[in-house]
């Protein structure tokens, strides 16, 4: 199934700051997205995205890029450069936080991707729509795995067990590991 979204790199001060929300569920910081409503066009899902995890009015400024990873999960972004406007921070959920980094001094907790999505935002001048192929699994995120041991596991764990074919699998691994130790014994 094809799933699309769309994101903006929420910037302020020339592009020397940009505003990231950290996420509830994993504690991961990142630029303001989600999936595009039916009937939707992608710069109104960036712009009604950001209002919801921000309470921002922002503004478009362009369209920097489509990412698609076509050989696994088909998930398309459209990432677009926005401008803050006005507003004050309003998290839709009340444990996320949000906060104005310097482009020199990101956090950490952040994935490939979406250090991507910031990247391209600072180095792209023009308005070509730039194609990606996006790793599902990429090794510059097994950081995060160490630094969140307990959160990645249960983050993980959420995901088996919101898919039957995940399900199956886990399952299958589980009782094959269980064999394999009464064999041993």
């Amino acid at each position: 199934m094809k799933q699309t979204g769309s994101f903006v790199v929420l910037t302020r001060n020339n592009k020397s700051e940009v505003f990231l929300v950290k996420r509830s569920d994993f504690p991961v910081w990142e630029p303001q997205g989600g999936g595009i409503e039916n009937g939707e066009s992608p710069e109104t899902t960036a712009v009604r995205e950001a209002y919801e995890e921000t309470g921002f009015k922002i503004k478009i400024l362009r369209k920097i890029a489509e990412y698609t990873n076509s050989k696994t999960s088909k998930i398309s972004s459209h990432i677009f450069e926005g401008n803050y406007v006005s507003g004050i921070f309003k998290p839709e959920y009340k444990s996320c936080e949000g906060k104005w980094f310097k482009i020199t001094n990101l956090p950490s907790r952040m994935t490939a991707t979406r250090k991507m999505m910031i990247k391209d935002c600072l180095l792209s001048k023009s308005e070509l729509i730039r194609k990606f192929e996006i790793p599902a699994v990429s090794v510059q995120n097994l950081n995060l795995l160490f630094l969140l041991p307990l959160k990645s596991f249960k983050y993980i764990y959420s995901l088996i067990f919101k898919n039957r074919f995940f399900q199956f699998v886990f399952i299958t691994m589980i009782c094959t590991f269980n064999l394999k130790i009464i064999n041993i014994f």
